[in-house]
């Protein structure tokens, strides 16, 4: 949506996640994936989100019963969470837009996930789930004897649960490395 500075494009996408969850997702609860190009509009989007007077929180409240849930990258949310609540993930697009990923923590194996993933050892259970989701990350070769195991990361997780994605300043994310890396998120 182009609107002017000031004219309410955020509340707008407190209003739109409502909107997708209800019409096409068919519930309340899920993950969303909002993504911030600066400090200063991350402080200001954790402040208002985090506030429950605040009229974004109220809409994204309402929408979610009552079950929102704000996060960082640094905290860790469960299977249970995205399931009974609406997790609403910042992550500002330098965090995830590098060219070097293994250099991101984001996309390293982290055992705060571990709980959307198969157990280490059921590797079969492994293939499966990158047939499903080509993109994910893993430990060595997918096809070799034992490689195919999935990395446990954040951006892993974010993959397989597909978010909705809100990318505010939109036009600040237009080259060819932030679509990718939009797009890898699977929305």
């Amino acid at each position: 949506m182009k609107v002017p500075t000031g004219g309410g494009k955020t509340l707008l996408a407190t209003h739109a996640i409502g909107l997708i969850n209800t019409h096409y997702l068919k519930k309340q609860t899920g993950l969303v994936l909002w993504i911030v190009p600066t400090n200063q509009i991350y402080r200001q989007t954790r402040k208002a989100l985090r506030t429950r007077e605040h009229p974004y929180r109220q809409v994204l409240d309402f929408n979610s019963g009552g079950r929102t849930k704000i996060v960082e990258k640094s905290e860790r949310f469960t299977p249970a969470d995205i399931q009974e609540s609406l997790v609403v993930l910042l992550l500002m697009l330098l965090s995830a837009n590098r060219q070097n990923k293994e250099t991101l923590k984001l996309f390293q194996d982290s055992s705060g996930f571990d709980a959307f993933f198969p157990p280490d050892d059921r590797l079969p259970d492994h293939q499966i789930l990158l047939e499903k989701f080509s993109n994910l990350d893993c430990f060595g070769e997918r096809y070799s004897l034992l490689g195919g195991q999935i990395k446990t990361s954040l951006g892993n997780t974010l993959r397989i649960l597909k978010p909705i994605i809100i990318i505010d300043e939109g036009h600040k994310a237009y080259s060819k490395n932030a679509q990718d890396t939009i797009l890898n998120f699977n929305p």
